[in-house]
């Protein structure tokens, strides 16, 4: 019984939004919301030691809705001609070929494989936010985009 009221009660390692995260984009934003929320249930999943069959698919969602946002942010910034469009699309295609070795260590190794996962997403994606994603923000808002 007190492993399962421990479960119950084990503070997970979710992130919160914070508005310090803002690129200044309401759209932009809202993906990074999102993001954030489907890392949570990933986290919540590993946390959790919740079933495969959940863990897998709250991490197809994130990788999933993560190449959506992806794209949706290049095009933007293609759209108004980003001067470092280049290196922040290098960036996105580096991050997912991460991502893409980190899911074949879960298909071998199992729940093991989520620790790593986890600590790697979180901090690429809050680094991601306030770091290259600030620098298109004030390009577009300064380019008109909301």
């Amino acid at each position: 019984m007190t492993p399962v009221i421990y479960n119950r009660t084990h503070k997970t390692n979710t992130i919160p939004w914070k508005d310090e995260y803002s690129v200044g984009i309401e759209s932009l934003d809202n993906d990074h919301k999102k993001l954030i929320s489907l890392l949570n249930q990933f986290t919540t999943a590993y946390d959790y030691a919740m079933s495969e069959v959940y863990e897998r698919q709250a991490l197809d969602d994130l990788i999933d809705y993560t190449k959506y946002h992806f794209a949706r942010e290049e095009k933007l910034m293609e759209s108004f001609d980003y001067p470092d469009f280049d290196a922040h699309k290098k960036q996105h295609q580096a991050m997912i070929g991460e991502v893409e070795v980190f899911v074949e260590k879960y298909n071998r190794q199992g729940h093991q494989a989520l620790d790593e996962i986890s600590s790697f997403l979180k901090d690429w994606l809050i680094n991601h936010i306030n770091g290259t994603d600030k620098h298109y923000g004030k390009h577009l808002k300064n380019n008109g985009v909301n």
